[in-house]
């Protein structure tokens, strides 16, 4: 019985300290288990704290790349909204346009109208003044009692009522017109104030799409940095302590044997010329590739393209620190293994763009930079070409590329 009830207690301090990582709010201490978990060595001594915490910011950048993904998905659906408000308002706003083409030409018809009114007016008057000026009298009583008879009194009668009869409609049927006119500019003025408070309404609907757009790309950008800094301390955990690494005096070939096919900054005319930012060295597939001084490997891969495998490693030499780009490998050290100069670190292949078995070399000079700063700055950014992107050279005050050739002491078609 005793035996059986220590089993248990054994079973769960066990269970307790397998547990312990997932159980931990690392969260309210990231910068401890950080620290803890940094170190190979350490690593290696909290093994299921540290496996935990990894697993933490895996997960934590897997939550950021999520919540990146559905902020672009928003700022997709943003987008559509944004442009057919956009459609909706050019179409307003053409409507708009048409009513105030509409209401002009209205006006110009009510202001015709009304002058024809005034000169139908103006021209039966000037009629009966004339007449009267030529009779001396009154023309319609002068006119009227001429009449030789009562049938004769009548037909002037009719004829004078009949002149103002006709008079009278076509002035009452202008001011018929000119009133519909008038009713006419009245509803398109109210049609168009109404589109014109519509437009108001969708100018501050596609300010507030604007709005949502600008921090959906803020809330983006948080995210990219959140899962930037994860990834970081990822890649800053389980690594060697690289501090305490001798410095070289010098640099030796990273390949013992070999042919120089192609050097910076062209290719040959043979290759077809063009753009190239290192050295190329051929041998057979399998030939070792050594370190050219002590240091560390910052980083491994592989590109379906380009260099294919790959690897980078950093280097302090005097007061300045060296970063080597390695390309077409057949195999390589591990990402933050310490590497000591002459060290097999890869071997040649002929991996993404290569014509045949090589090693492409590039060679970068960080002026006054310590190691241990060009390692945590390539950390903190993953930056390939350290700020001067592919086909930079830069002036050497900060970072600059160096030719290869020169630097190893090589010349084009040399065999060593």
């Amino acid at each position: 019985m005793k035996k059986i009830k220590g089993l248990l207690i054994v079973l769960c301090c066990f269970l307790f300290v397998s547990n312990l990582g997932a159980t931990t709010d690392f969260s309210q201490n990231e910068a401890h288990y950080q620290r803890l978990c940094a170190k190979r060595s350490s690593y290696n001594a909290n093994r299921a704290t540290c496996e935990a915490f990894e697993k933490y910011l895996q997960q934590q950048a897997r939550n950021s790349a999520n919540a990146a993904r559905d902020i672009r998905e928003q700022i997709r659906n943003t987008k559509d909204d944004i442009e057919k408000l956009i459609e909706v308002i050019n179409q307003n706003a053409l409507v708009i346009e048409t009513k105030k083409g509409q209401i002009a030409t209205t006006q110009t018809g009510i202001i015709e109208k009304e002058k024809e009114i005034k000169e139908l007016e103006q021209e039966v008057m000037d009629r009966l003044r004339l007449m009267q000026e030529i009779s001396g009298e009154n023309f319609v009583i002068d006119f009227l009692m001429s009449s030789t008879s009562l049938d004769d009194f009548l037909t002037k009668m009719d004829g004078i009522n009949a002149i103002n009869e006709s008079n009278n409609e076509v002035i009452t049927d202008l001011n018929h017109i000119r009133k519909e006119l008038a009713e006419k500019k009245k509803v398109l003025e109210e049609e168009k104030m109404v589109l014109e408070e519509l437009q108001k309404e969708q100018d501050q609907m596609l300010k507030d799409y604007r709005s949502k757009e600008a921090e959906l790309f803020k809330q983006l950008e948080e995210q990219q940095k959140r899962r930037a800094q994860f990834n970081t301390k990822l890649n800053n955990l389980n690594v060697n302590d690289i501090t305490g690494a001798r410095a070289s005096k010098g640099f030796v070939r990273p390949v013992r044997n070999g042919t120089v096919t192609a050097v910076a900054w062209y290719y040959p005319a043979s290759f077809g010329g063009g753009w190239h930012p290192g050295i190329d060295i051929a041998n057979s597939i399998g030939t070792p590739i050594v370190s050219p001084a002590n240091g560390v490997v910052l980083a491994t891969g592989s590109q379906g393209g380009g260099y294919g495998n790959f690897m980078i490693t950093a280097h302090q030499v005097g007061n300045n620190t060296y970063t080597f780009i390695y390309g077409h490998l057949n195999g390589f050290a591990n990402t933050g293994a310490t590497i000591k100069q002459g060290q097999t670190i890869a071997y040649m292949g002929s991996t993404g763009f290569s014509t045949g078995p090589h090693l492409h070399l590039e060679v970068f000079r960080h002026t006054g930079r310590s190691l241990q700063s060009v390692i945590n700055a390539y950390r903190s950014n993953g930056d390939f070409y350290f700020g001067l992107g592919y086909g930079g050279i830069g002036s050497c005050s900060n970072v600059c590329r160096l030719k290869p050739q020169d630097f190893f002491g090589l010349r084009m078609g040399q065999s060593f």
